[in-house]
Order: structure tokens, then C-alpha cells, then sequence
């Protein structure tokens, strides 16, 4: 391996530079869902019973991202808090509806978990970006997946903000 420390495996015996774009797309998916199972923890630790529940469904998918990317296999069918994809992109675009709050205009005096969780929503975004970058437009379900997960997030963070 003498003069291969900045490739490693892409697939089987294929290897590729470091800097690839699939491994960078492992790389976020693997620094996102670290992100998730850290404040996952900090949540249940505080009581946060439910967010810490939704954060776990969100490490998940996370899991069966990179397992149908690494493996070149199909993602299936998958929902979030028992949401559809179509679901999730509905609330997300309606939360007055939903709940009861508005496009959330951050500050710096939001409670922690609100910025915690829109600090998980921007990196879900770069996420986002990689996988668009590797992904041909066939791997829709994919492709939707990483889409949702700002989605997603964005939904935990306007039930918090509608309920204080």
C-alpha cells in the first residue's frame, strides 16, 4: 500500500482517490449522521424524549443511505415521525398550517436544541449537494431522500418553535 495513502476503496478491489466525490458524499453522510446520534443523545439526556426518538429515525435513514450507495442497491420505500416523502415536503412548505408558525427566521437567542437542530438542517443541505453530485437523476428515490432530510429536520424544528 506503500504510496496509496490518498486513495482507498470505492467498491471491491476498486479504489479512488481520496478527494472522489462518492467518498466525499460517505464522508458527509458519515460526519451528518454523527451529528444526529450526538444531539440524539444530548436530547434524551435532557428529557427530550420525542426529539430524541425523531433524531434516532433520522440516524437510521441515514444508515440505509449509505448501506444502498456503498452496496449500488435500491433505498425502498422509507418514512419519517410516519411521514411519507410527498408528506414531509407538504409540511415542510406549510407549517402555519401545520404548526402554527411561519418561515422560522433564526436568532442567536433561540433555545439551544432549535439552533442545534437548524445547524443538523445546514449540513443536511451540504449533504444534499454531494449526493446531487454523484447520483444520476434515475436514483430518484435516493436522491429524495437526501432531499427530505432538510425536510425533515426543518419540521422538528417549527413543532419546537410552535410549541413554546
Amino acid at each position: 500500500m506503500e504510496g496509496k495513502e490518498n486513495r482507498t476503496s470505492l467498491k471491491g478491489e476498486e479504489t479512488v482517490r481520496k478527494d472522489h466525490p462518492r467518498i466525499v458524499l460517505r464522508g458527509k453522510l458519515d460526519t451528518f449522521g454523527a451529528q444526529t446520534m450526538l444531539l440524539q443523545r444530548e436530547a434524551a439526556q435532557a428529557g427530550e424524549a420525542q426529539l430524541a426518538q425523531a433524531l434516532g429515525e433520522i440516524a437510521a435513514l441515514c444508515g440505509r443511505l449509505m448501506r444502498a450507495e456503498v452496496l449500488d442497491e435500491p433505498l425502498g420505500a422509507w418514512k419519517l415521525f410516519g411521514l411519507t416523502p410527498a408528506q414531509l415536503r407538504e409540511r415542510s412548505h406549510h407549517t402555519q398550517a401545520y404548526y402554527g408558525v411561519g418561515f422560522l427566521q433564526m436568532d442567536a437567542e433561540m433555545e439551544p436544541f432549535l439552533l442545534k437542530l437548524n445547524l443538523l438542517r445546514a449540513q443536511s443541505r451540504e449533504l444534499e449537494i454531494a449526493a446531487v453530485a454523484v447520483l444520476d437523476e434515475g436514483q430518484t428515490t435516493l436522491l429524495e431522500a437526501y432531499n427530505r432530510l432538510s425536510s425533515a429536520i426543518y419540521i422538528l424544528m417549527c413543532q419546537r418553535a410552535g410549541e413554546k
